[in-house]
């Protein structure tokens, strides 16, 4: 099995070798050799400038690049999906019994923020 030596507690997008792993515990046998490719040209650009500013300029514009495309991985996540899927972890953390209801609440919040993040979106206001 392919285990990915720098991210041992999460999965990274767009580590070649965390998609791998994943894709692996997930029961895929193929990735997409396209996104491989791009993760692998993406990861391993050099910062070609001698002038530490325009270098600066040059790895934001990278990291904005990246999260573009990191974007177009996830669904849109609109409030009502949202609210649908708080509605299912509020649910499903009140039956396992380990969570009380406010704490079962701020769980489910917590990852719609997480998910919110990732697609660089700004929260609701019931998620505050």
């Amino acid at each position: 099995m392919t285990v990915c030596c720098i991210h041992k507690n999460f999965f990274d997008d767009t580590c070649t070798e965390c998609r791998k792993e994943y894709a692996e515990l997930k029961g895929l046998h193929e990735i997409n050799n396209n996104d491989n490719d791009n993760n692998t040209t993406r990861n391993h650009k050099p910062a070609a400038s001698s002038n530490g500013v325009s270098g600066n300029n040059k790895k934001m514009q990278q990291q904005q690049q990246q999260q573009q495309e990191l974007s177009k991985y996830y669904k849109e996540f609109t409030e009502e999906r949202a609210k649908k899927l708080y509605e299912d972890l509020l649910l499903q953390f009140l039956r396992s019994g380990k969570y009380n209801e406010f704490e079962a609440s701020q769980k489910a919040r917590s990852i719609i923020r997480k998910q919110c993040l990732l697609r660089n979106m700004p929260f609701w206001p019931w998620l505050n």
